[in-house]
Formats: C-alpha cells, structure tokens, sequence
C-alpha cells in the first residue's frame, strides 16, 4: 500500500509532452467543438450509407476518424 509521500510523489511526476494537454482560450475551445461536431456529422453520414455487412470497413473508418479528429484537436490546441 502506497504512503501517502508516495502518493503525492508519484502525483507530482512531469508528464512526458506526449501526453501533455495544453490550455485552450475559448477560441480554440470553439474550433476543437466545431471539429469534433464535423467529424460527428461525417460518421453519422458515412454510418447510414455504409451496408450492414462491411461493418469491418466501418470499424476501420471509425478508427480513422477518430485518429484525423485528434490531430486536428491538437493543431488547433498546440501553443
């Protein structure tokens, strides 16, 4: 059982930058909304057009979006 020394020593690690988050000012804040409700709709539309039985394809797409959407997040929120 860690102490609670340990605790606060292991709360007080740097984080390696890679997985860093940065602040964001509200108009950054509005531009990562705007893109994950872009990339939402797009899902949405590739979703209902895609035949039931590809549903591998539609994993793959997803995986993909869902990867573009984070760096583009991270364009928008890197200082």
């Amino acid at each position: 059982m860690e102490t609670q020394s340990e605790q606060n020593h292991v709360a007080q690690k740097e984080i390696a930058h890679e997985f860093s988050s940065w602040p964001v000012n509200e108009a950054q804040l509005k531009n990562i909304n705007d893109i994950r409700g872009d990339f939402d709709h797009l899902l949405t539309l590739i979703s209902n057009k895609m035949p039931p039985q590809n549903g591998r394809y539609l994993g793959v797409v997803k995986t993909k979006l869902e990867e573009a959407c984070m760096f583009a997040i991270k364009g928008f929120s890197k200082p």
